[in-house]
């Protein structure tokens, strides 16, 4: 049993999924650490609230001394700080992902060691598998095609070993296709231009996502958290697998507007990605990648509950 003086770390407090999990935690009187490289709202928002249940340090990620003091007398660390939502233009640019999401990673896993830290749970990516037209699962190839899916990698790669060796308490929680408010991922993309009156459908749209709502996947993490039989383990956390042309049907519906539907052959999509390969254009490339790519991921790790896709069109309050 948790100790109720006990201390939660969480890295990335102030991001999308970190200020819901900071949220989470506070409503069952958790007391908080919450480690973010600024300040936000959402931060503020909730150290009004909880007070001295929240105490909230503004510091890099990468910065070892920062981390020694963070994690003194911490019970459970979340650590979701992350480069993500970038292309790397240059050599540079790469490095800094690997510093952030390998290098700042290795060094907590460490310093949670030294400080006798009890559970470790560390948000990776589905971004580190190779991409396949079948279903994929945790025992799948993995062979990451981008700089954020190859240094998530590596830090798993880090993770399993001090967790063989030297008995790191770590699980890996490798999230797939979130969604909900907040979201600035591809799915905020296509809600944006279905809301502007036009939808775009690369190919058949018969292709899978596997998918999960934010306020889903923070309940999820924090219920493995608690368990300790998946120490050692690597989770694909998902929800429910849907075809792009159910996404699409769903957002229409909740735009409740006549949208212009404009849909692209699978040939002309393949030819539009082969002349965005130049470094200017790859961020379409990688947009139609997301629309066209099968991207379906075996569901192990279920909730009795869980909020799905057709109830998106709800307003939030109205979602269970």
């Amino acid at each position: 049993m948790e100790a109720s003086n006990s201390v939660i770390l969480i890295t990335g407090a102030g991001g999308w999924l970190g200020s819901e999990l900071t949220k989470q935690l506070l409503e069952k009187g958790k007391k908080v650490r919450a480690l973010n490289y600024n300040e936000t709202e959402n931060l503020k928002k909730l150290k009004e609230q909880y007070k001295e249940n929240l105490e909230i340090i503004i510091a890099d990620i990468c910065n070892e001394t920062i981390i020694k003091e963070a994690l003194k007398g911490v019970d459970t660390l979340y650590h979701l700080a992350a480069k993500v939502h970038v292309i790397p233009t240059n050599k540079e640019e790469e490095k800094e992902f690997y510093k952030v999401n390998t290098e700042a990673s290795e060094i907590l896993f460490k310093q949670s060691i030294e400080n006798n830290v009890q559970r470790v749970i560390f948000f990776s990516t589905v971004s580190v598998y190779k991409q396949s037209n079948e279903e994929i699962s945790i025992n799948s190839i993995k062979d990451p095609i981008t700089v954020y899916g190859k240094s998530k990698l590596e830090a798993e790669k880090i993770a399993n070993k001090l967790y063989k060796e030297k008995g790191l308490p770590i699980t890996i929680i490798e999230p797939v296709t979130v969604y909900g408010e907040g979201d600035v991922g591809n799915f905020k993309k296509i809600e944006k231009l279905i809301d502007k009156g036009i939808c775009i459908r690369f190919g058949n749209g018969e292709n899978k996502k596997t998918v999960i709502y934010y306020k889903d996947l923070i309940k999820m993490v924090t219920q493995i958290a608690e368990d300790k039989t998946k120490i050692g383990e690597t989770i694909i956390c998902g929800t429910e697998v849907l075809t792009l042309n159910e996404i699409n049907d769903t957002l229409i519906r909740k735009a409740n507007k006549k949208v212009f539907k404009l849909y692209i052959p699978l040939f002309l999509s393949n030819f539009i990605k082969t002349i965005c390969s130049f470094s200017f254009l790859k961020k379409i490339k990688r947009k139609i990648m997301a629309l066209t790519q099968n991207n379906e991921f075996k569901i192990e790790y279920k909730l009795k509950d869980y909020t799905r896709f057709k109830d998106y069109e709800l307003k939030e309050e109205e979602i269970k």
